[in-house]
């Protein structure tokens, strides 16, 4: 169980990282507590390093690491996927990596999900019978992340306010209170 300590941990990790960028204190600790509730220290540990290698810059915001958090913790395992044993290596890695990239992502419609089924498919029928290595899965998990991205919630969210930004910063007259967004 998440303790109070392990938050406040955290948190430190995160100062350290990312310095003032990091705008957490203490009041926030158990906000942050029961939004992981469920994960173990370790699971918070995994996902800091995680973030770290992914975005040095950026601190993330309490709902882009929980997602973290969610989709470290995923098995890459579905209804719709062949059982283990009755499924090639190249295929089994594949599944894994669009997965994944649709955990990161936070969900695609069914639309992008059959373009990226589509994608996987020639890609483990163009590899044959050669051997599956970390080079032709990095490839296939990037290839798939690229079709999937497009459906980032959080990257959508940030380019609407940076839209909104630059609109009130070009019409000063204007109040963002004076515009009713939906």
């Amino acid at each position: 169980m998440l303790t109070t300590d392990d938050i406040a941990e955290m948190f430190a990790a995160m100062r350290i990282a990312y310095g003032p960028r990091w705008k957490h204190g203490e009041k926030s600790i158990p906000f942050w507590r029961r939004a992981l509730a469920g994960a173990s220290a370790e699971d918070i540990g995994r996902a800091c390093d995680r973030w770290m290698d992914h975005d040095p810059d950026n601190p993330p915001t309490m709902p882009q690491f929980r997602n973290l958090v969610r989709t470290l913790n995923r098995q890459p395992s579905s209804g719709y996927l062949p059982p283990p044993e009755d499924i090639a290596p190249a295929m089994a890695e594949a599944n894994v990596k669009m997965l994944r990239a649709i955990g990161n992502v936070g969900g695609v419609d069914r639309q992008q999900l059959k373009l990226m089924i589509e994608l996987k498919s020639a890609l483990v029928d163009d590899l044959g019978d050669a051997e599956v290595t970390d080079a032709w899965a990095e490839d296939v998990g990037r290839q798939l992340y690229e079709l999937a991205k497009d459906h980032d919630r959080d990257a959508k969210r940030r380019e609407a306010a940076e839209a909104r930004r630059r609109f009130f910063g070009a019409y000063p007259g204007f109040q963002e209170d004076d515009v009713a967004i939906p």
